[in-house]
């Protein structure tokens, strides 16, 4: 799952289906960052169109939308790469 998160980290776009690539991966072996990944691209849906917002163009996300997301997911990563170390310590 790590290369294939690399593979993706260096891809020119990421459409959101990319990412149920990932699913039997989580589903072998479950961490946090998959899981967030997989709950958090939904968050790609939320255009001007779906919005209604007629400030923005109908595929242009909100200024909010891509920090959340991927904040979620680094956050996340951050989080399973402290934990077995912060678990490592307390032995």
């Amino acid at each position: 799952d790590l290369v294939f998160g690399a593979l993706l980290f260096c891809s020119a776009t990421i459409n959101p289906w990319y990412l149920l690539w990932l699913l039997p991966f989580v589903a072998r072996r479950r961490s946090r960052t998959g899981t967030v990944a997989l709950a958090a691209v939904g968050l790609s849906y939320l255009t001007g169109l779906n919005l209604g917002l007629e400030q923005l163009g109908s595929f242009d996300h909100p200024l909010w939308v891509r920090p959340l997301e991927f904040g979620m997911i680094a956050g996340a990563a951050l989080f399973d790469w402290w934990r077995p170390s912060a678990s490592a310590a307390r032995r």
